[in-house]
């Protein structure tokens, strides 16, 4: 096989990867896009997810003051999370 044949194989060769790896770097950066966008999905759906939560242990707080032994827990939460607000205030000032 002469020369020429085996440089103009080479050159087609090196061509093909050329346009595989430019099809290859589109890929990536349309890869890089989508996954950014689902990042940004999945922040929203944790925001939403607190939110909720937040709600639903405001309506679980409503629902045991009805009731008299869960509101003795109820209580006993509150002054536990005041306990740990005081705790925090005089670190604070000190």
């Amino acid at each position: 096989m002469p020369i020429q044949d085996s440089l103009l194989q080479l050159r087609n060769k090196l061509q093909l990867l050329l346009k595989q790896h430019i099809l290859s770097q589109k890929i990536i950066a349309s890869l890089k896009n989508e996954n950014t966008g689902l990042k940004a999905q999945l922040a929203k759906k944790q925001e939403e997810i607190e939110r909720l939560e937040a709600k639903i242990s405001t309506i679980n707080i409503s629902g045991i003051t009805q009731n008299p032994d869960s509101k003795k827990d109820l209580e006993k939460r509150i002054n536990g999370y005041l306990k740990e607000i005081d705790k925090c205030l005089s670190l604070l000032n000190n």
